[in-house]
């Protein structure tokens, strides 16, 4: 089942989005792309010169956000590197201060949900 918020997102960006069939992360990682993908629209509406971003893949990579896409400029790479930053520090469940785990699968979870994933 495809994720409500992500769904929104998509209705609220279709020109940033309509390459992503599906963001490949957790809901706790919801507010590092809704924030990112406002930035992203924002900085484009107000800079004409800066070529349209179009995002083709979402997901999660040896535990933290990876953000794939083409077109912005400096701004917008600076942007996405933050969000993917920050999410090294939120769980990736619930959006809690989060950290990763030692060995295995490599998530980023706090302690509540470590203890119950």
């Amino acid at each position: 089942m495809y994720q409500q918020w992500y769904l929104d997102l998509v209705q609220k960006y279709p020109h940033l989005l309509e390459h992503v069939k599906y963001p490949d992360v957790g809901d706790g990682w919801e507010s590092l792309l809704v924030n990112l993908c406002d930035a992203i629209n924002h900085h484009c509406s107000y800079h004409k010169d800066v070529k349209p971003v179009q995002v083709y893949q979402i997901k999660e990579k040896f535990g933290g956000l990876r953000f794939y896409y083409v077109g912005g400029d400096e701004y917008v790479r600076g942007l996405v590197a933050f969000a993917e930053l920050t999410s090294y520090g939120t769980c990736e469940s619930c959006g809690n201060r989060g950290s990763a785990n030692k060995s295995g699968w490599i998530r980023v979870l706090c302690e509540s949900c470590r203890e119950t994933n």
